[in-house]
């Protein structure tokens, strides 16, 4: 539950990405999801991710989440 991850990243040429989105308004920045999902890339010869992007962003270093968004993904997940 994080950010949308940037699939295109060459970082993860070996990762399999599965999501799902659940902002309520203008996605936000993916430099933190992509960086993390690098992180568990870089463990696996293959790996298979579940993103669900919850965070919006408004331009700068304002982000922010709804309770809504995050149970819907919360959800999500444990379906997945």
């Amino acid at each position: 539950v994080d950010a949308r991850i940037d699939a295109a990243h060459p970082m993860l040429r070996n990762v399999e990405v599965r999501e799902a989105h659940f902002e309520d308004g203008v996605p936000a920045a993916t430099d933190h999801a992509t960086a993390l999902a690098s992180v568990f890339a870089a463990r696996q010869d293959h790996v298979t991710l579940y993103s669900a992007s919850v965070f919006t962003g408004t331009g700068g270093d304002t982000f922010g989440a709804s309770a809504s968004s995050i149970a819907l993904a919360l959800n999500w997940l444990a379906e997945s």
